[in-house]
């Protein structure tokens, strides 16, 4: 399933490239704040309450322009968000870390130095680890990587702005990614659907047009 999908994605941007006028590589940095939202199917004494963690996230980004406004942006990105929780006064932190792959569309308005930007399309995850920190070591309730599923499926939305420098662009990014899928294998916790909100900071080089 996951390389079918892998594989789904490289055929496209492969296709999406053959077409474009110009290219733009680079790279970004910044930080998640991260959370999960909880229904608990009416579970009897289950009671979850997550609250939001800070994370980061690293992405390599390639653009791919078919005019100076229209683009399609694909990233491989390595996210590190999750969830934190309190109980008794302490605070347990509950760390996911994903492989991310989104593919955006994206609307820019040039400016004499720069230009403006939105983005927005789907995203696939794919969990890599889970991690646990406890005062003194320890679990969360047996709380284990197999009670998340491998796979994370979402929608991107966001924007930003470029500023022309150098040979390339500074650029920030501000986006929200939206889990639509449940991603708990663990019954008692509920349906568990990831949500993240990123703010980063990158340098791209542009090539054509």
């Amino acid at each position: 399933m996951k390389k079918a999908l892998l594989t789904l994605i490289v055929i496209s941007v492969a296709t999406i490239a053959s077409f474009a006028q110009f290219i733009g590589i680079g790279a970004r940095g910044g930080l998640n704040f991260a959370n999960v939202t909880v229904n608990n199917n009416g579970s009897p004494g289950t009671a979850f309450s997550p609250e939001a963690k800070t994370g980061y996230q690293l992405a390599g980004i390639v653009e791919f322009g078919f005019n100076k406004f229209f683009s399609v942006v694909p990233e491989i990105i390595y996210s590190s968000q999750g969830f934190n929780l309190q109980s008794a006064g302490i605070q347990y932190k509950t760390t996911l870390n994903y492989i991310q792959v989104p593919v955006l569309a994206r609307l820019s308005l040039n400016l004499q130095r720069g230009r403006i930007f939105i983005n927005a399309g789907p995203q696939l995850g794919l969990k890599t680890s889970l991690t646990t920190d406890l005062p003194g070591g320890g679990s969360i309730g047996g709380v284990s990587s197999s009670d998340f599923k491998s796979t994370d499926f979402g929608v991107v939305l966001g924007g930003g702005a470029g500023l022309d420098i150098g040979p390339g662009s500074v650029f920030t990014d501000i986006r929200y990614t939206l889990g639509l899928t449940n991603i708990n294998t663990n019954n008692s916790l509920g349906d568990m659907k990831s949500g993240v909100f990123t703010i980063s900071l990158g340098y791209m080089f542009k090539f054509g047009l």
